[in-house]
């Protein structure tokens, strides 16, 4: 009894989710190839006020902008930022290996550090990060991609 209504669950999620998925694509939608060139992207968020999207290119340690007005170009130097995104004011939160924190770009272009540090230690590897309804920063800190020692041993996720 208990494996059909787990199966019947599993059916049911999966039938809600490509539901929902569906709605997020228009049909006929396709893929295609904004920009090349890069080393190893990742964290594509868009800005809607200005219409682009904004990504890391992390060994290149830039974040880079691309519009289907102005193509790309680099929107700013970063220290090997990895996973962006929007918080609830539209300025876009930034996690950065190389300096191990998050730091908060302004509308203005300026950066702000926002956490380096948990109990005295710092981070090892800020990755990705997502932010809650209420502005309540969650993201997570991997040991990989650290030289040198960690001064927090494992993979964590924080609440800031």
């Amino acid at each position: 009894m208990n494996k059909v209504i787990l199966s019947l669950v599993t059916a049911l999620s999966a039938v809600t989710l490509s539901l929902q998925a569906a709605s997020l694509v228009e049909p006929g939608a396709t893929v295609k190839k904004l920009a090349g060139g890069m080393k190893f992207t990742e964290g594509p968020v868009w800005l809607p006020e200005e219409s682009k999207v904004v990504f890391s290119d992390i060994p290149s340690s830039k974040l880079m902008q691309w519009s289907k007005k102005d193509g790309l170009s680099v929107f700013r130097k970063s220290e090997q930022a990895n996973g962006n995104i929007l918080d609830l004011q539209g300025r876009i939160i930034s996690c950065q290996h190389a300096a191990r924190n998050i730091i908060r770009i302004g509308k203005d272009g300026k950066a702000k550090v926002l956490t380096e540090k948990f109990e005295g230690k710092r981070f090892n590897s800020p990755n990705d990060v997502a932010v809650w309804k209420d502005g309540t920063l969650w993201f997570t800190d991997p040991p990989w991609g650290l030289r040198g020692p960690h001064e927090i041993p494992g993979h964590w996720v924080y609440k800031l």
